[in-house]
């Protein structure tokens, strides 16, 4: 518990802006990559990224 704040929470938090961030680049990027194996393993973890960090968020309150 760093300030208060619950880690579960933090790193809910953390995970929801960072997975965010990565699809917003994920998607500007797409017209040069979409058809890479690695872009797409690349979409799949900053979904699942985003997806865990509402999870935390909606168990952490």
């Amino acid at each position: 518990m760093l300030l208060g704040i619950k880690t579960s929470l933090a790193l809910g938090i953390f995970a929801l802006l960072y997975g965010v961030m990565l699809l917003a680049i994920a998607l500007v990027a797409r017209e040069h990559f979409s058809g890479l194996g690695l872009y797409r393993l690349f979409l799949l973890f900053s979904f699942i990224l985003t997806v865990s960090g509402a999870v935390l968020l909606a168990l952490g309150r």
